[in-house]
């Protein structure tokens, strides 16, 4: 577990999600090869398991907020919110792993 370069991953794309001046798409991509890089730091079956449960957890709290009008997205891609949401969520994950791992 590399908790310093998870948290620089989840920085980066957090960073990047908010302020690169791109499209959405690409920004997208960007995050899918930031997400498959964290997991390969961290390939186990809980990993890959939570980094999956978070990126479709994550995606959907925000879509019913957005389908209840509580919230909305510059970027809809994805049913109203922004693509790069689940890969967001799931480097999260790999993070909040990495920070688990240590405090046991």
């Amino acid at each position: 577990h590399d908790l310093a370069f998870s948290f620089a991953a989840f920085a980066a794309a957090y960073l990047l999600s908010s302020y690169l001046p791109t499209s959405e798409l690409v920004i997208t991509m960007l995050l899918l090869a930031l997400a498959a890089v964290a997991l390969t730091r961290n390939p186990s079956r809980g990993a890959v398991v939570s980094a999956f449960a978070a990126g479709f957890g994550g995606w959907f709290a925000e879509w019913n907020l957005v389908r209840i009008g509580h919230f909305n997205h510059r970027d809809v891609l994805l049913g109203g919110v922004a693509a790069w949401i689940p890969p967001l969520y799931a480097i999260a994950a790999v993070c909040i792993g990495d920070v688990v791992a240590i405090s046991m």
